[in-house]
Order: C-alpha cells, then structure tokens, then sequence
C-alpha cells in the first residue's frame, strides 16, 4: 500500500531522518563557530504580548504576523523577527558600563505568506553585537556571517553593502524631499526610463550620477561615497575588509533595500552564486535598544537553515 505524507499548511514544512540530521549538524557548527568567536546563547520566548512589538514594525511587517488573543484576553503574536524579541528582552538585563556584548541566537520564527507556497516557517541562527558603534564592529558581523555560511559548506558569496537612506542622501542637493523619495523610489524598482526623465530634467551631470547609482557596482574608492559622512566610510571600510577574501564577491549598493524597517545605518546582503533572493543578511538598528530603555549601538546578522542547507 502507497503511503501518503500528512498534509501541511502552506509554507510549512516537516524534516526527518537524514533532512533532519543534517540540519541540525549545520545548526551545531554555525553554533560551535560562534561560540568559539565569544558569542553567548539567548533564548525568547517564541511567543510574546503584541503590543511592544507594533511600533518597530512597518505595515508589511505586521502583516506577517501569527496574532491569537489567550485565554486571558491578552493580544499575543508568534515570534516573528528575533531581533526585536532580543532587544526587549535582553535590554532590562544589560549592564550600562557600555562594554560590548555578543549574543547568538537559533530558533524557529514564522511569518504569514501568501497562498503561493512561499515559506512561513523558518529556522533562523544568528547574532548580534551590541554596544560597539564602529565600522569594526559591523565588518566583524559581516564575517562571521560568511563565516557561518562557510561552515556550512555554501559556496562563492555575492556580499551587497549598503546603509538607510543613502541613496536619498546622494540625489542631494539637486534633489530633496519628497522628489528625491520619489526618485529613490525609482532606482530601487530599477524604472530606467523614469529614472532617466527625471534626471535628465536636472542637468546632465545629476543624470550620470543617477546612471551610476544605477549601475548598482561601487568599488571602495567610489567619489560618491564622499558624500555619505560618515556612512561612507563606513562602507568602504567594511568592503575593503572584505576584498581579499577567497569566494566572497563585495559590492556597494545604496539601492539595496533594507530587509527589516529597524534597520537605522549600515545593513548587507548576502546571495548565493544563482542569485534570487539572499539567503543571510543583517544590519545596524542603534535606535531599537533605546526604545526598550537602554541605549546601546547594535548590529547583526541572521541567516535561514532553509536557504543554506541543501535538501
């Protein structure tokens, strides 16, 4: 007789016997290097009250919560994002001689999808480095992202550097407010010939600009980047800490989007050698800390065994 595989929920997903071995030996040498590094374990709950998570969350992101009233009538949500679980639990246990903290996460987090199949379930590992505001400290969690990946046996990495609104900032003086938002706009969905109109209505000099942020590829000496102090720096910094190592192609992209709202300055990308979409990624969020009551710079990375695991 045929046996059939119980039927799941859309973007859910069951693993077992080898599947499961593997995955959970990833899981343990992303964690072994992490430890080795000087990162500590903290633990979220995977369930948590609703209400201090709403104003760090754009609207899509609220969208993507798993929202249940208990049995006490409190609005509850399932864990969604780690980072800001961490923050709030973590903020009241911090000290505030302002030395720099390491944490490593793992769990599952689960994200409402659309009907097309795509996940909603993830097993995330991670980390974060808080109380560092330096250029140091977002290359250090840059690497140990590409340091987990390695140990997981992914391949040559494609590293895409960028910071909130940079590109906004580069279409200055020329443009501000509202147009440049709206050009910036623009850019980022790549809209050539929109792009082009309304730069070309500026001056030419303003159009080749926009043609090479276009372009999407700045090296660490870029011009342009003198514009963003000190995010600049900060980028090249970062990519030319990056630039001797072995499998990891580094460019800059201030039309990157940033992947979580929080995001506050400096944030990458990381893809695989197919490309679609980038199977690790991180970045700074210096304001999230504060609004939990204790003020601290932080930067980090997460990943998804799904993306990086092969079945």
């Amino acid at each position: 007789m045929k046996r059939r595989r119980a039927s799941l929920p859309t973007g859910a997903a069951a693993y077992v016997f080898e599947e499961a071995t593997r995955r959970r030996e990833a899981e343990d040498r992303i964690v072994d290097g992490l430890r080795k590094a000087g990162y500590h374990e903290a633990i979220v709950p995977s369930a948590d009250y609703l209400a201090p998570y709403l104003p760090h969350l754009s609207a899509r992101e609220e969208r993507e919560l798993y929202r249940f009233v208990d049995r006490h009538g409190d609005s509850l949500a399932l864990r969604a994002d780690f980072t800001i679980a961490l923050a709030r639990h973590l903020a009241p246990r911090l000290g505030s001689d302002g030395s720099a903290d390491r944490v490593f996460y793992r769990g599952e987090v689960l994200r409402g999808a659309s009907r097309d199949g795509s996940s909603t379930e993830f097993y995330q590992v991670g980390a974060e480095l808080l109380g560092d505001p330096s250029p140091e400290a977002d290359f250090e969690i840059v690497a140990r992202c590409l340091e987990a990946l390695g140990a997981v046996g992914r391949g040559p990495a494609h590293v895409v550097l960028s910071s909130v609104g940079a590109l906004e900032e580069m279409l200055g003086p020329e443009m501000t407010g509202d147009g440049a938002r709206d050009l910036a706009t623009a850019i980022r969905e790549r809209r050539l010939a929109d792009t082009a109109k309304e730069a070309g209505r500026v001056s030419s000099a303003f159009a080749a600009r926009v043609r090479r942020l276009l372009e999407g590829d700045l090296p660490a000496e870029e011009p342009l980047l003198l514009r963003l102090n000190p995010a600049g720096s900060t980028l090249s910094a970062v990519a030319r800490g990056l630039s001797g190592r072995t499998g990891c192609d580094v460019a800059i992209d201030v039309a990157e989007p940033p992947s979580r709202s929080y995001y506050t300055g400096f944030f990458f990308s990381v893809y695989g050698e197919s490309g679609g979409e980038p199977v690790a990624g991180g970045g700074r969020y210096d304001a999230l800390y504060a609004a939990f009551g204790s003020p601290r710079p932080a930067v980090g990375f997460a990943l998804g065994l799904e993306g990086v695991v092969g079945a």
